[in-house]
């Protein structure tokens, strides 16, 4: 859900560490065993930076801003307007523009795409060809990000409404993902 920060805070040049931070959300366990080293360090990678943000206070601040719009999807909602902060702040946090960065990913998928299980492989190719993660700096582009994920989640729940809520509290959010990310970049 928060993929750009995964990639931000990834670590690593290396495309299949890199990559491979992302596919904890993309693959099944059971797909998950028969990738490589690097894949498997980048989705450790994942998980560790998962429980930290999960741990975090900010993390938890952020979500029950959203307790009034749906309790259960708090923490994705946390997730994916972290991702719409970054972006939309990225000259913060990186001295590389987004554009690049995101170029930079896409050619580092590209370059292992192959080695990447079905149907992660699909999805991160659409993510690719769409540049999904610089339209995270948009207020459309989040919005269509959530509508995406609406799709995805088995429980159904309409994400997109949480625009309205994130209006009222984006500079609290803004400053929670301002603390989090300076313990993460530790």
């Amino acid at each position: 859900m928060n993929w750009l920060a995964h990639i931000w805070l990834a670590g690593t040049e290396d495309p299949r560490e890199r990559v491979g931070n992302l596919l904890p959300d993309l693959l099944r366990p059971r797909e998950q065993g028969g990738l490589g080293a690097a894949f498997q360090r980048g989705m450790a990678r994942h998980r560790e930076i998962d429980a930290r943000t999960d741990a975090h206070p900010a993390t938890r601040a952020t979500a029950q801003r959203f307790w009034g719009f749906n309790r259960r999807a708090s923490m994705i909602l946390a997730d994916m307007f972290y991702d719409h902060v970054l972006a939309s702040h990225w000259e913060e946090y990186s001295p590389v523009p987004l554009s690049v960065f995101c170029q930079g990913f896409y050619r580092d998928f590209g370059s292992v795409r192959d080695e990447v299980p079905e149907p992660a492989r699909a999805l991160l190719a659409r993510i690719a060809r769409e540049d999904w993660f610089g339209s995270y700096a948009t207020p459309d582009g989040i919005h269509l990000a959530l509508c995406r994920l609406e799709a995805r989640l088995r429980f159904r729940v309409p994400l997109a409404g949480a625009i309205e809520v994130f209006a009222e509290v984006e500079a609290e959010i803004a400053k929670d993902f301002r603390q989090l990310s300076l313990t993460l970049r530790e």
